[in-house]
């Protein structure tokens, strides 16, 4: 069975191997050029003090797979939520319905204390906002991530999530 990983790994082998041509220029070109991820409106954060049934509401009623969590005075992105953090609350908790008005940094904190999170960052990874397509793809293979926060390099704000999902949406259309 290919996975995504599997076929951006041929990509970026393909991408090595190939000149530079046409087909092969158009990953030399930034995220933000070719509109793929969120930006402005389209993202969503929370606060690390926001209840963790409102962000899983945002999850849910929004159709996103992760959430990041911003310093509330500086707007900083520390940390990112993301569906796969639901199903390891699910399973190593049996009253997860008692977490829901705690605290999202409480929940991220009880996965890294139960050894599902090795860091507070573990599962975000970052882009810059003038990174080229070629770069974020090589960064989703090289990490394995599903997703990545483009963030301000001054501010720490975020100013875009890309996910898998968006990137193979654009190679495909």
């Amino acid at each position: 069975m290919m996975t995504h990983q599997d076929v951006l790994r041929y990509l970026v082998n393909h991408m090595e191997e190939k000149t530079q041509t046409t087909e092969t220029s158009r990953f030399d070109v930034t995220l933000k050029e070719l509109n793929i991820g969120s930006y402005g409106n389209n993202i969503h954060v929370a606060t690390s003090d926001t209840p963790l049934l409102t962000v899983l509401e945002l999850l849910w009623y929004k159709r996103i797979s992760s959430i990041p969590i911003v310093d509330k005075r500086t707007g900083r992105v520390c940390d990112l939520y993301c569906k796969s953090d639901v199903m390891f609350l699910c399973r190593i908790n049996d009253k997860y319905e008692e977490h829901l008005e705690m605290r999202v940094a409480n929940e991220l904190e009880m996965l890294k204390t139960k050894g599902v999170r090795e860091s507070k960052h573990e599962g975000m990874f970052t882009c810059r906002p003038n990174d080229t397509l070629r770069t974020v793809v090589r960064k989703f293979v090289e990490t394995g991530a599903h997703r990545m926060i483009s963030m301000d390099e001054k501010t720490g704000a975020c100013t875009a999530v890309i996910s898998l999902s968006d990137i193979f949406t654009w190679i495909v259309s």
